[in-house]
């Protein structure tokens, strides 16, 4: 990385990264968006895919949200060109609070946002490193921030990111979540008026006391617990077991949320996969307010691509 330099008349800070996991297009992007945060704007290839990035700027969260979107940011260094070494977290935090939701793909991305989230937006399929998800939660600017990891295989990763990220200065709280609605649900109660600890509490309930299953086309011909599977055929997954077979996925919904509200519920969150027509979604709302009045139904549009639709009863 580059040494520290004197100093900026412009800008308070100096920040530099190396960054991985991208291509010359993002990297155009990348520099194309430090432009408009900063100067001194570098970013340089060591010829192995490894690039050395490095601005001048005032918005440090915006130059690490560069490269978060351009790809896998480590090693990341902020000065402040007043002093004589790292920024203290005073500098860095611009707000007291903020939320960080990790999610799969743009669709989801963008619903956790709609939320008031934060978001680290992961490829569908690609594990998430610790550097990305310190980079997220710096990039965050706040002092305090809760974590979604929105993933059953993430605890160990979240831990040392949120380890690493109070050696920094900040305070993290994991709020456990096995999936992306899971995750929504706790947006859905987080209230920044609320005290902290409070507001905490009430997202891991509404985590905890949501929901989820989802479900897939056959691709074989399988034995289940429900039954003998053939292809083409809808699967009802819940807790990684197959709990129903059903015609086509309209029907497959509808039975699929019928079993999970045998348990109760006040809301199904419908999510629908890439490639799923909306009017499957409407439909199922349709038929699923048709036979529980008492049940709000709420439908977006996911882009997941492991199972065509994923229900969620809270």
């Amino acid at each position: 990385m580059a040494q520290r330099e004197s100093g900026s008349a412009v800008y308070d800070y100096e920040v530099m990264y190396l960054l991985d996991g991208t291509d010359a297009d993002r990297v155009a992007l990348l520099r194309a968006e430090l432009d408009a945060v900063g100067d001194s704007v570098a970013v340089v290839d060591d010829g192995a895919g490894l690039w050395n990035v490095h601005v001048h700027c005032s918005d440090v969260g915006a130059a690490i949200e560069a490269g978060i979107v351009a790809g896998r940011p480590h090693r990341i260094t902020v000065i402040r060109f007043d002093d004589a070494g790292p920024a203290s977290g005073g500098d860095r935090f611009v707000r007291d609070r903020a939320v960080l939701a990790v999610v799969p793909g743009a669709e989801l991305a963008e619903l956790a946002r709609s939320a008031g989230a934060h978001v680290l937006e992961r490829e569908p399929g690609r594990p998430v490193e610790e550097s990305e998800l310190v980079a997220a939660l710096a990039g965050t600017r706040a002092r305090n921030v809760v974590l979604l990891p929105a993933d059953p295989d993430l605890p160990a990763v979240v831990e040392r990111a949120a380890a690493a990220a109070r050696r920094d200065g900040q305070e993290v709280l994991v709020v456990p979540s096995a999936s992306v609605l899971q995750g929504l649900a706790a947006l859905a109660v987080h209230d920044p008026a609320r005290r902290p600890a409070e507001d905490v509490v009430a997202m891991a309930e509404a985590a905890a006391g949501t929901r989820t299953a989802g479900l897939a086309v056959a691709e074989a011909e399988a034995l289940t617990w429900a039954g003998r599977c053939e292809p083409g055929d809808v699967l009802g997954i819940s807790d990684g077991e197959v709990v129903l077979i059903a015609p086509d996925l309209a029907v497959g919904g509808l039975w699929l949320a019928h079993r999970m509200l045998t348990a109760g519920g006040e809301l199904v969150t419908v999510l629908l996969g890439a490639g799923v027509d909306d009017a499957l979604g409407e439909g199922l709302a349709t038929d699923l307010r048709r036979t529980h009045p008492e049940v709000d139904v709420v439908v977006h549009r996911g882009g997941q691509t492991d199972f065509p639709i994923v229900l969620g009863v809270e």
